[in-house]
């Protein structure tokens, strides 16, 4: 199954946190029991600069198939502005899925 898309926003120096629920196609819940994830943004799939890493955990209980993606202000803070591409793998065992990607937008901080 591919990839479900999604826009983030992340405003500079402030805390991030977007949780989404996935479904399996007859509307029961995803089971991510013993999964673990992994979230970068950079400027392009295909560049290796300006990469920046979001904590991805797999709410309880596992069963209900929710991830939530942070991180915390002082992350942020050191995100410059711009429009980024991310995506967010899921490994279990030795199975990686990518479940999740979009464009990140990371809005600017004037109070610092």
């Amino acid at each position: 199954m591919p990839a479900e898309y999604a826009n983030l926003l992340i405003e500079s120096g402030s805390t991030f946190s977007y949780t989404k629920e996935f479904n399996n196609t007859d509307g029961t819940n995803k089971d991510f029991t013993g999964a673990t994830g992994a979230c970068k943004i950079r400027k392009s799939y295909y560049s290796d600069f300006n990469v920046y890493t979001l904590s991805v955990s797999v709410d309880s209980p596992a069963t209900d198939g929710k991830i939530t993606i942070s991180a915390t202000a002082n992350q942020t803070t050191t995100f410059k502005p711009g429009r980024y591409v991310y995506d967010v793998e899921l490994t279990n065992g030795s199975v990686v899925t990518r479940i999740l990607e979009g464009i990140a937008e990371v809005r600017p901080n004037a109070t610092i």
